[in-house]
Order: structure tokens, then sequence, then C-alpha cells
């Protein structure tokens, strides 16, 4: 037994470094060469290997995982119909893992992106409320909130989002600090002061995005206690268009 357990475990030490000397960035190159060529099924298998590994292997590929990834894949089922077979069969499994009660993040956060770039944001919606429901479920629940908390309020969930938004002031200052930081890392990059597109674009989003359901929810006290808070620091125009819209909506 001792002779053919040695091949054996040899060989799964072979493949588990082969696995892991694997370079994402390398494999998204080979899976856009292979479309690029017309070589659909090496380049489905090149993105079904790099959604299923890249952040085992690399943290920081989650960004690119769930997006540039799945779009590309997303699109190649256009071009493929065993690509769009695949992505979607992807799809429902992580739903019915999710709507039997696996409280994953990372499977809700794989879902939520396939979900995205198949337009169907409305099955990430419902299975969040799937678990809103639940009181078992509640700290899981907090953690999914805030990824799809714009899709919840754009499908006029108001209810749901000034739920979870308990404490706005707090939540204000936390939108003024990261945007302190993320102006300093421009910085560092050397962007100019009229270049911080990341920056604003952050802070215009999850500041409109507080003060729209403060208002919208009819908490009139911290609606302008945050508005006041934001003032101090930074009121951009397209949060004063915004309150002006608010304003307009609540006077029709």
């Amino acid at each position: 037994m001792r002779v053919t357990a040695i091949p054996f475990l040899c060989l799964i030490f072979l493949l588990s470094c082969n696995f892991t000397n694997k370079d994402p960035s390398d494999v998204l190159k080979s899976a856009r060469k292979h479309v690029d060529n017309k070589e659909y099924s090496k380049a489905l298998k090149d993105y079904k290997w790099f959604f299923e590994n890249s952040t085992k292997i690399k943290d920081s590929m989650f960004g690119v995982k769930h997006s540039y990834c799945v779009n590309e894949w997303r699109k190649l089922g256009d071009l493929y119909k065993p690509a769009l077979e695949l992505y979607r069969a992807e799809m429902l499994k992580r739903k019915n893992r999710l709507i039997e009660g696996e409280t994953n993040w990372d499977l809700f956060m794989e879902f939520d992106a396939l979900c995205e770039y198949d337009g169907k944001k409305n099955e990430v919606v419902d299975v969040f409320m799937a678990f809103d429901s639940d009181d078992q479920k509640k700290d899981f629940t907090k953690s999914i909130f805030s990824p799809i908390k714009e899709d919840l309020l754009s499908l006029g969930h108001i209810d749901i989002c000034s739920k979870y938004t308990t404490d706005p002031v707090r939540e204000a200052g936390h939108i003024i600090e990261l945007h302190r930081l993320n102006v300093e890392f421009e910085k560092e990059r050397e962007n100019t002061l009229e270049n911080y597109d990341f920056a604003d674009t952050f802070y215009n989003d999850e500041a409109g995005y507080l003060l729209t359901v403060l208002k919208k929810s009819n908490r009139d006290d911290e609606f302008n206690k945050v508005k006041s808070i934001l003032q101090s620091y930074y009121f951009p125009d397209k949060l004063n268009k915004l309150i002006l819209s608010l304003n307009k909506i609540e006077g029709a």
C-alpha cells in the first residue's frame, strides 16, 4: 500500500501546484484571445475557470471576476449557445442554494453579478427578500444589504431601505470619511484636484442614496440633519439637483 500511495500523493501535489501557479490574469487574457480567434469552447473553459478560481488565488481579483469576467462570459453567450446555457445554469445553481437557506456571502455576490449582466437583478432582490423574512438570518441579511441597496431603492422597496438605514447621521460621517480617504489616495496617484472621478462618484452615489431614502420614507428630521452635515463638508451640483427633484416629488 505504501508503494502505491506515494505516487498517488505526488500526483495530487503536482496537480495542486499546477492550480496555484496559474495566473488568473493570464487565463483571462487567454479567454479574450480565444474569443478573438472564434475558439469559443476554449474561451468558455477559461472564463469558467477564472470565475471559479481567480479569487481563491488572488483576493484582488474580486472586482475583475464580478465585472469583466462575468460581463465577457455573458457576451460570449450571444455568440456561442453553450456559453449562455452554462452561464444561466451556474446562476440558477446559486439561486437554488441561496433559496434553500445557504448563508454564504461569496455565493450571493456571484449570484448578484451573474444576474446583473443577464438583466435579472429583480431575482437578486427576490432572494434578498426571502432572507429578510427569516428572523434567524438577520446577520446574513444585513451583510448582503449594502451591495444591492441601490437595486432595492430603484425597484421601489423604500420601506426595506429605510429599515436597514438605522443610523443615518453616522452613515453620513462614514461617507465623508471615505471621500477624504479616496481623495488622498487619488492625490498620491498624482491626479489633479479637478480629477477625483472615483471619489466624487462614490460620494454622490452614497450621499444621494441616503438622502433619497430618508426623504421618501418621511424621516424629515434625519433628512435635514444629514443634508446639513453633507452641505457643511461638500455638496456638489449633482446633490443640489437631487434635493430639488425630491422636493418636487414631495410637492406633487
